[in-house]
């Protein structure tokens, strides 16, 4: 009756009164890497709760996980096994989508919700049968083992967060850097446009220098022929002038032979007037005298027709000197036209061959020889410096990427600590109270 009253009073007592195991889920993570051709990587979460009301309702969950096999309660030899069927099913992820990976966890996921909701119900019905004071013991000491256990737990939690915000921090530095080295390649995309935009100025410039170059070729050439037909005007000129020369001394002879009948004309003339009066004298004195009077008319009359001769001599030569001397004019007239020829030609010829024009084009070549130059030297230097920045950001980019693999293993090993620890605590309760249910 006693034992009975005992019994009683324990079924009476709260179920409150057992310390609770409250505790946030934990979902550790395991990362599988395997690079074949490209580098996946497959992330699986699975959770895993910490009873909360009693040690029974630990029992059953652990009786039921027995049965379903779950990641928390699986022992080494079967992990083993659970890894390998990972890595083999990460091996496999090149011929399998990731969305039907995704699907069957999430399936599996459904299937222990309804599972652990059937054990929750089971806990209930079992828990108004398993209320003594060995277990009330036997709960507080696996309480504060519990509670030593969360703690742990936490402070393994927190340091996987401050993990965790340690390689956020870092992938943000990583994607800051992605950023300025985006920034940096749009900046020498940029100098590489410019650069292309100046070579093909610099090409547009020698066009330009070669259109130059041909119209200088051609320039010259005309140049050379002008200076052909100067010197061809100027030997037709020498030649006219020889001409003229020799019409001159033609000239200077005829008027010489000029002067000389005009003497002999004003000789002759002074001598017919000499001559007259002579005759006339003669003629009064021996008019007398017939015979010598005939004789006399007849020698006036050979020297009248002499005169007449003279005369129409003297009037010819006076012809042929005004001819002469309209031809001397007319080549002095051409010898002036010919000598404003050869002036203008000279003109022109000093206007293609301006020394100043040239000295313009000669300066405009060497400016643009030297703006090639430069906007060459621009061109290393824009390459050197675009080779310079790729190499600085590619270390700072493998550095970041070395620090972030070194922060993802520290993660790891401690998602393993904190598996292992979950995994011997659970063991622990697991004999606990199988031998509790043996006493019973």
């Amino acid at each position: 009756m006693m034992s009975d009253h005992v019994i009683k009073n324990k079924t009476k007592r709260p179920i409150s009164s057992v310390k609770k195991q409250v505790s946030t889920p934990i979902r550790p993570t395991i990362k599988i890497l395997t690079k074949k051709k490209n580098t996946y990587t497959e992330e699986k979460s699975y959770i895993c709760t910490m009873s909360q009301n009693s040690l029974m309702s630990n029992k059953y969950d652990k009786i039921q996980r027995t049965n379903l096999m779950p990641t928390s309660s699986i022992p080494r030899s079967s992990q083993s096994e659970l890894k390998k069927r990972f890595i083999d099913r990460s091996d496999n992820l090149s011929k399998k989508n990731y969305q039907t990976l995704f699907k069957e966890l999430e399936e599996r996921y459904k299937d222990v919700t309804i599972e652990l909701e059937k054990s929750k119900q089971m806990i209930e019905s079992l828990q108004k049968q398993l209320n003594k004071d060995k277990d009330d013991k036997e709960i507080q000491t696996f309480g504060i083992s519990f509670e030593q256990l969360e703690t742990n737990i936490k402070q393994l939690e927190i340091s996987l967060k401050n993990m965790t915000s340690e390689k956020s921090l870092l992938n943000l530095e990583l994607k800051k850097t992605k950023f300025d080295l985006g920034v940096k390649n749009e900046d020498l995309l940029a100098m590489s446009e410019q650069n292309s935009t100046l070579k093909s100025e610099l090409q547009i410039l020698n066009k330009k220098i070669d259109g130059l170059e041909k119209t200088d070729l051609e320039k010259t050439s005309r140049i050379e022929n002008l200076f052909n037909e100067r010197n061809k005007l100027k030997n037709n000129f020498v030649e006219v002038s020889k001409e003229r020369d020799l019409y001159q001394e033609e000239i200077i002879v005829l008027k010489n032979k000029y002067t000389k009948t005009n003497k002999q004309l004003h000789e002759l003339r002074s001598d017919v007037g000499q001559k007259r009066s002579e005759f006339v004298q003669h003629s009064m004195l021996l008019s007398e005298k017939s015979d010598l009077n005939l004789k006399q008319k007849k020698e006036i009359r050979l020297k009248e027709e002499i005169i007449l001769e003279l005369e129409s001599m003297v009037k010819r030569l006076t012809l042929e000197n005004k001819d002469y001397t309209n031809i001397i004019d007319r080549l002095k007239n051409d010898s002036v036209e010919l000598n404003k020829v050869i002036k203008q030609w000279e003109t022109r010829a000093g206007c293609w061959i301006n020394t100043f024009v040239r000295e313009e084009f000669e300066s405009k070549i060497e400016d643009l020889k030297n703006e090639i130059q430069r906007l060459n030297d621009n061109n290393l230097q824009l390459t050197e410096t675009f080779n310079k920045i790729i190499s600085e950001k590619c270390e700072k980019i493998s550095e970041k990427e070395r620090i972030v693999k070194k922060k993802q293993s520290t993660i790891d090993q401690m998602t393993e600590i904190i598996n292992l620890m979950r995994k011997t605590n659970v063991h622990n309760s697991d004999n606990d109270q199988f031998t509790a249910i043996e006493m019973d």
